[in-house]
């Protein structure tokens, strides 16, 4: 249970990153691109919250989770000033003003609050206090 498991013809593709190395590379990324749509995992959130901009169109994450995270949508009619954006990505201020705007979607005091919500939610449900 505590050991990931890779299909044996994989093994070779795949290496297992601690969080604190994960996080070194998400620091070193300023632009992130999602190849398609996320279905569980929270990347765009985890890169915003190490500074970095998802560049995404709109269907590649839930919608609900847009405001979560900071974001530029782009479709084929409408493409993105890389250089405008890159040159922002590298300011402090945007940096700081990303990781804050995931820390008050996404952190653990968040879920907790929203978990233990959604128990007594059930709990008075069933037991219908």
């Amino acid at each position: 249970p505590n050991e990931i498991t890779i299909p044996r013809d994989k093994k070779s593709n795949f290496k297992f990153l601690e969080y604190a190395e994960i996080t070194k590379f998400y620091r070193r990324c300023h632009i992130f691109f999602p190849t398609h749509r996320e279905t569980q995992g929270m990347l765009a959130q985890e890169i915003g919250a190490c500074g970095g901009l998802t560049i995404m169109q709109e269907w590649m994450y839930p919608f609900e989770t847009h405001h979560q995270f900071e974001h530029l949508i782009y479709n084929f009619e409408k493409f993105v000033d890389f250089e405008a954006v890159l040159e922002n990505c590298l300011k402090k201020e945007f940096i700081n003003k990303n990781r804050n705007r995931v820390i008050k979607h996404c952190s653990i005091s968040v879920f907790n609050k929203i978990f233990n919500f959604e128990i007594n939610r059930i709990l008075r449900n069933h037991f219908k206090i």
